[in-house]
């Protein structure tokens, strides 16, 4: 009788694991994919958001206190023949 109550409390307590197991992998497999949607969101939209090659931008820096443009760095270059 004694082992009879020991394996039912047994497949009770492996019942409970296994919707416990089964219930929290779905929810991370569900987590998991709505992590790769965003992901896959944001890289659609930096890809909307880049300007065509070959375009030119050219940001200037304002001297907070003076209010003028200042220049920007000289570098040194050599010509490639």
């Amino acid at each position: 009788m004694k082992y009879i109550l020991i394996i039912l409390l047994i497949i009770i307590i492996l019942g409970w694991l296994r919707r416990f197991l089964v219930f929290g992998a779905a929810k991370a497999l569900q987590k998991a994919a709505e992590e790769m949607a965003k992901q896959q969101q944001a890289q659609q939209s930096q890809q909307a958001d880049r300007k065509p090659e070959g375009s030119v931008t050219v940001e200037s820096i304002k001297d907070k206190k003076t209010g003028k443009i200042q220049p920007g760095e000289y570098v040194d270059y050599e010509e490639v023949d």
